[in-house]
């Protein structure tokens, strides 16, 4: 929503467009009277011990960091095999000391669908900023995953102890950052068996240098468009093995001039066997950085035509969904956007070469008059394709008394898209279970199947309004396959990849905690088949081992090690 400096709000042209082909909402979407039982989601926030209010603490002011939080991050804290969540918390802003400033949350699972509230003995993760988003992974190597916490100020290192609490290691770990941090993936850049850290920054903004969109007897009328800040660089941690992590960013040539990032998603879009780097920008060109398997990367940016939309314009890059949307085993990048513009799909062709096919795979007309962060692919009636879920919500709290009968609102409802199992969607609209079309405010949306039934269920932090954790009830056309990935030691691997084959069709999937926006994901990796079982699966370490499993039944969870030996449990 732009305006020059010094002009009020005006209507943009794409809303008068809107309003002459009717395709505006003339009011917030409501549920569906009846939705179709096959794509049930039921809203089990209190039913299963959750109870978390997000808080952004504005004072009427509208500083632009109380609308960017907060994050979600799916891990086993405990080591008793069943995903708990931690979910970040904002507060007042840093200028407001007087305040007294909530905690993040963290629920600790029962493994019978509900949570304990083990805030109480989070220790340092309790309290650790003005919260955006958080990471998920194994820093330090000894099988328990650590948190990584980004704020509007000091970001948080948070080692687990292993006794349900984290410990401040931010400053012993070498990762003491205190621009405006975003979203953050661990990953394992060198295939050493370590992980690594990259940190998405945004903008070089303070609190006292407040620039409004437009001005009125109220002084400050919406949060302002971040064309009028300078872009903050990301940055690259290499860790060394023991959990202590040095600045790598110009020496692995991760060069960020203008980059105003708010997603990564570590994947090997190319593959070869190492994870590149794709970055959503906000209103900048996205980036996308090539591993060369040496420790450096090569700027793809320009060359994979993944920087810019079809119309080669910049588009306002929040939350990343990556997947095999056609079949044709490489990952295709969806990026989520500004109401104005569509959220994107950039197919992957090969060789690093990517197309914007938003429009032709069926994705641009619904997502026009939404703003897009939190975003996933996932299966979600088990038929073997992925589908695609998107978490709306806009940044101006007031954009309905801004742009007044422009259709624009605040809370919006959620988009979920099913793929027709060639890669071609379709938005359910009068079809969408009830519990997606409650208008909301999402910033994060992480996955993860919390109660073991095989299917991935849906945590979501609203702005400044109660988190929801909605339990996936679908109709099921096929079966599951869960793998549970790990190394020599038994500990979890983080983005491993599974290639399976089901007569003539190839499933590929990854493990993929981080992407989406502010938020970390189940890191185990979800396949799904209509077949009763699989022909074959490979599945690949990103430090090079693989296993063949020949023969394999569906509807099961299967734990893998380097030398082939499976696990399995049936639930």
């Amino acid at each position: 929503m732009r305006s020059r400096p010094g002009e009020g709000p005006r209507r943009p042209a794409w809303l008068a467009a809107f309003l002459l082909l009717g395709c505006r909402e003339a009011a917030p979407p409501e549920a569906p009277a009846a939705p179709r039982s096959e794509y049930r989601f039921t809203d089990v926030t209190a039913a299963a011990g959750i109870d978390f209010t997000h808080r952004h603490g504005g004072r009427g002011k509208r500083q632009l960091p109380e609308t960017m939080g907060g994050g979600a991050a799916w891990l086993d804290v405990e080591g008793d095999g069943d995903l708990d969540l931690f979910l970040v918390q904002s507060g007042p802003l840093p200028d407001d000391a007087g305040a007294e400033r909530p905690p993040n949350a963290l629920y600790l699972n029962r493994g019978d669908g509900t949570f304990e509230d083990g805030t109480g003995r989070a220790r340092d993760a309790a309290r650790t900023g003005y919260g955006q988003g958080v990471c998920a992974g194994d820093a330090d190597g000894d099988g328990r995953p650590d948190l990584y916490v980004t704020n509007y100020g000091p970001n948080v290192h948070l080692v687990n102890g292993g006794d349900g609490g984290f410990d401040d290691r931010t400053e012993a770990a070498g990762l003491v950052e205190d621009r405006w941090g975003s979203s953050a993936a661990f990953f394992d850049l060198e295939n050493d068996g370590d992980l690594d850290l990259y940190v998405v920054n945004y903008l070089r903004y303070a609190l006292d240098e407040v620039k409004t969109l437009a001005e009125d007897g109220d002084a400050y009328v919406a949060y302002p468009h971040p064309d009028r800040y300078r872009s903050a660089a990301d940055v690259l941690y290499r860790n060394d093995g023991r959990g202590r992590f040095e600045d790598v960013t110009a020496e692995a040539g991760i060069l960020d001039v203008d980059g105003k990032g708010l997603g990564v998603a570590p994947v090997d879009l190319d593959g070869d066997g190492d994870l590149d780097l794709y970055v959503a920008n906000d209103s900048t060109p996205n980036f996308l950085f090539e591993n060369l398997g040496d420790g450096r990367f090569a700027d793809r940016t320009l060359d994979s035509n993944a920087a810019y939309n079809a119309d080669g314009r910049t588009e306002a890059g929040m939350g990343i969904a990556v997947g095999d949307v056609d079949g044709d085993a490489r990952p295709d990048v969806f990026v989520t956007n500004l109401d104005g513009e569509t959220n994107t799909l950039y197919r992957n062709a090969g060789d690093l070469l990517f197309f914007d096919e938003t429009r032709a795979r069926g994705l641009s007309l619904d997502s026009l008059v939404f703003v897009g962060f939190g975003t996933a692919f996932l299966d979600v009636e088990l038929d073997g394709d992925l589908d695609l879920l998107v978490g709306n919500g806009h940044i101006l709290d007031n954009v309905e008394r801004l742009y007044e009968g422009s259709g624009a609102h605040y809370r919006q409802r959620s988009l979920l898209f099913l793929n027709d199992g060639r890669g071609a969607f379709a938005e359910l609209g009068d079809r969408l279970p009830a519990e997606l079309a409650v208008p909301r405010v999402v910033r994060a949306l992480a996955l993860a199947d919390y109660d073991e039934d095989g299917d991935l269920d849906v945590a979501m932090v609203q702005n400044d309004a109660p988190a929801v954790l909605l339990r996936n009830d679908a109709e099921r056309a096929g079966h599951f396959l869960t793998l549970r990935v790990v190394d020599e030691s038994g500990h979890d691997v983080l983005h491993a990849s599974a290639v399976a084959e089901a007569g003539a069709r190839r499933i590929a999937r990854a493990s993929l905690p981080g992407a989406s926006y502010c938020s970390s994901h189940d890191p185990r990796i979800s396949l799904s088949t209509t077949a009763e079982r699989f022909d074959a699966i490979e599945v690949r370490w990103p430090t090079g081992e693989r296993a063949v499993l020949n023969d394999v039944a569906t509807d099961r969870f299967l734990t893998v090690r380097p030398d082939g030996s499976v696990e399995e449990r049936v639930p």
